[in-house]
């Protein structure tokens, strides 16, 4: 049997698969890129259902602005957007608390969820990639 990583997914609007032989000489660069190009689809795939929970305009526009910021040497705007506080945490309110099913512990997680995806569009927009697999 061959010694490697092997990724699959086969759902609906998400299909990958991605395969590494592994030999023991692998530069580690090399795995992480396997690892993150298997995730990329389902990035795109959280921000798709995210956006039908609700407009993420507002939470789009304060990442822009935390962005610019950041990219002028001001990480005050910066930091907020990583918290989830001031702007940002009002901004994201809404959408964690508008469905009426969920109860706090929901509510909380999905707080923790558009706080993630803020964190992720932010590195994405300084040039840092990183998956939601890497914010846990």
């Amino acid at each position: 049997m061959e010694t490697g990583i092997q990724f699959s997914a086969d759902f609906p609007n998400w299909k990958n698969a991605k395969h590494l032989s592994i030999s023991g000489n692998e530069d580690p660069a090399q795995v992480i890129q396997l690892l993150q190009t298997a995730t990329e689809k389902l990035d795109e795939m959280i921000e798709f259902y995210l956006k039908k929970m609700g407009s993420l305009q507002a939470i789009d526009s304060l990442i822009s602005e935390a962005i610019a910021s950041y990219k002028k040497g001001d990480m005050k705007s910066a930091v907020a957007v990583l918290k989830g506080t001031g702007a940002m945490g009002k901004a994201i309110k809404p959408i964690a608390e508008s469905n009426p099913k969920w109860q706090a512990k929901e509510q909380k997680e999905m707080t923790q969820f558009l706080k993630a995806y803020a964190t992720h569009k932010f590195m994405q927009g300084i040039g840092l990639p990183l998956t939601y697999g890497a914010l846990k």
